[in-house]
């Protein structure tokens, strides 16, 4: 079904052709400028609309330094991590060296079976 209202356009380019030469014809008109192009959820086609709201340009956030107490916590939570890990390496190394020894043992075997 074919919108009989709106004008038409089979594909995005030939739209967006039609909003450049709009906007060329129209110079004065500052409408113009906000014109886009859009599928039509109705015909499935291309459309030529204006946007509802303005779009304003949104400003980068600002980014502010540290305070002494995000530096102390951020300072505090690499010493956890640190401890965290330690602790780790700790406990599994003796199950690192236990391995290491099944590996020598099986790599032996193998050169025994080999011969």
């Amino acid at each position: 079904m074919i919108c009989k209202e709106k004008v038409f356009y089979h594909s995005a380019t030939q739209a967006e052709a039609a909003r450049l030469d709009l906007i060329a014809i129209h110079k004065t008109n500052k409408a113009n400028a906000r014109l886009v192009v859009y599928r039509c959820r109705d015909c499935g086609l291309f459309h030529l609309g204006h946007l509802r709201r303005e779009q304003k340009p949104q400003a980068a956030p600002e980014i502010k330094p540290p305070s002494a107490s995000d530096l102390r916590r951020a300072e505090k939570h690499k010493a956890k991590v640190a401890a965290r890990k330690a602790e780790r390496a700790e406990r599994y190394r003796d199950w690192k060296e236990t391995l290491r020894h099944i590996e020598w043992m099986i790599d032996q075997d193998f050169a025994a079976r080999a011969k």
